[in-house]
């Protein structure tokens, strides 16, 4: 089994650091795309109003956490709901999150190459991404957490920078008029946000309780960086509406890295674009680690080969470069249908599997409060 002979424990701050990673990456080049193109300038408000239901994932995360019997998500559903309907949940929990994997990996090398590397080919730029990738899944959680941990803060400095450099530019204007279209295009978009915060989080819960070292600021901690991490996409949001205007903001394939193309900070850092661009490298990164970490410690339990966790990530890369330039062959027909159904299938596919897991450990409960009252 992964990780089976590592005694050291994962500390919360560096657990909940990893929470906001995950969440970012949700966002960066997809989902702030897709809600700009159904609110345009009214995405902030959709943003508010999906952060706001974004407590119900969270509240399901922790209690997952707490009633996990020191258990992983997959040994948690097989005891809860049997073998055969418990790997049936496994499954399309491993299957989602490896779709999930190839429109992220798609993303950040198209971003790559658009931005950066225009005359390199895309498959080197798919391979040495991959040769770093492969390396890290094949860590232990306590290493990954303390590298999301130094992602988190590098993040943040970069987050304050951009903000800094753009913030002479922000224009209020570019706000009005609020919900021309209605409130739909709103609702549509706050419906997205939701989905895209939801299936992120629930990748930590591949990490059983008994390696997370909790105190009784844990949850605390957990909810601050996980609003935090909210709070930076809505700024993100916001300030992009500020600089570009809707006018601008459906041109570009990357608005929010449009919006700080042109700025400068105190005329010291003329390539201020290039901050937002690591930030999202970096949040990609630990994104696909631990997609490449939850399946990995999935096949793991089945398939009982010795040093399955350093051997199938290779497995996963090689897979993954297939079924990427399969995927997105044709250039203009995958990638519709990428943003077009990212969200949904993302969403639900994380999250029915996880309320269904938070309803029986409910009713498991009150069973067992049932019997204690006889």
């Amino acid at each position: 089994m992964v990780d089976e002979n590592n005694t050291e424990k994962i500390y919360s701050t560096g657990f909940a650091s990893l929470i906001a990673n995950l969440i970012s990456a949700a966002f960066f080049g997809i989902g702030t795309y897709k809600i700009f193109a159904e609110c345009n300038n009214d995405a902030y408000i959709a943003a508010i109003i999906g952060i706001i239901a974004s407590i119900l994932p969270l509240t399901m995360l922790i209690f997952i956490n707490k009633n996990s019997k020191g258990l992983d998500i997959i040994d948690l559903n097989i005891n809860l709901l049997g073998k055969f309907f418990g790997n049936i949940l496994n499954i399309v929990l491993n299957v989602t999150y490896f779709f999930i994997t190839v429109v992220i990996f798609y993303n950040i090398t198209e971003f790559l190459s658009i931005y950066y590397l225009p005359d390199t080919s895309i498959i080197y730029i798919q391979l040495i991404l991959l040769v770093v990738i492969t390396f890290a899944s094949g860590k232990n959680m306590v290493v990954i957490s303390k590298i999301s941990q130094l992602v988190f803060i590098i993040n943040m400095i970069f987050f304050l920078t951009c903000q800094l450099g753009i913030f002479k530019e922000f224009n209020l204007e570019r706000i009005y008029p609020v919900m021309q279209n209605g409130i739909n295009p709103v609702v549509k978009g706050s419906l997205m946000y939701f989905l895209l915060a939801a299936f992120p989080i629930f990748l930590v819960t591949i990490i059983p309780s008994y390696k997370l070292e909790y105190d009784k600021n844990s949850t605390k901690k957990i909810s601050i960086f996980y609003f935090l991490a909210h709070l930076v996409l809505l700024v993100i949001i916001f300030t992009t509406i500020l600089t570009l205007g809707k006018e601008l903001i459906l041109i570009y394939r990357y608005p929010e890295y449009y919006g700080l193309k042109t700025f400068s900070l105190f005329k010291i850092l003329e390539r201020l674009e290039n901050t937002l661009s690591l930030q999202f490298i970096f949040t990609m990164f630990i994104f696909i680690v631990m997609c490449f970490k939850f399946i990995t410690i999935s096949v793991g339990k089945i398939v009982k080969l010795k040093n399955i966790d350093k051997i199938f990530p290779y497995v996963l890369s090689i897979l993954l470069v297939i079924l990427v330039n399969k995927f997105f062959e044709n250039l203009n027909q995958s990638r519709s249908i990428a943003l077009d159904s990212f969200d949904k299938i993302a969403g639900a596919g994380i999250l029915i599997p996880m309320l269904i897991t938070t309803v029986k450990i409910l009713i498991d409960k009150q069973v067992e409060k049932s019997k204690k009252t006889k």
